[in-house]
């Protein structure tokens, strides 16, 4: 168990909220692609909430496992975690788009300079910062919530005190 994580017990229900969350996503990517119409709504919700619950049950979920950090070390290593857990993936998914993608306009970038530009900014995590959506929408558009998770993992350590 990590510094300052304290034992807990699992939140079984929430696995069942995250499903739902999940799959309202999954309908709010396939509008107009799938059998579902583009004004789809779910339960009388927009679909995109979906995406504001997931950042706020992972609010509570690092709230209830880490109460408290006790030094400075921990914040490290807690922030350590987080990026090892998301940034593997999203270098993944940036690679493989890339290696897919044979041409630049398509992802409205003007030229090689400004592709590695909006590019290096994106492996940084750091694109939905930037209020441009050729940087927030950039290579892989859906990882714009990457990078707001990525910002709020950074802040997590200092609110929670």
């Amino acid at each position: 168990m990590a510094a300052g994580q304290v034992q807990v017990k699992r939140l079984h229900a929430l696995t069942a909220l995250r499903f739902v969350a999940a799959f309202m996503i999954v309908l709010h990517h396939s509008r107009g692609v799938s059998l579902l119409p583009t004004n789809t709504a779910f339960f009388g919700l927009e679909l995109y909430q979906a995406v504001a619950f997931f950042f706020v049950l992972s609010g509570f979920i690092l709230t209830y496992v880490y109460p408290k950090f006790d030094s400075w070390n921990d914040r490290g290593r807690f922030l350590f975690a987080r990026f090892a857990r998301i940034w593997p993936a999203h270098v993944a998914s940036f690679i493989l788009l890339v290696l897919l993608m044979h041409r630049l306009d398509h992802l409205h970038l003007t030229d090689m300079h400004h592709a590695l530009r909006v590019g290096a900014v994106n492996l940084a995590m750091l694109h939905s910062w930037v209020p441009k959506a050729e940087y927030y929408f950039s290579y892989n558009a859906v990882s714009w919530s990457i990078s707001t998770e990525f910002g709020f993992y950074l802040m997590f350590p200092f609110l929670l005190h």
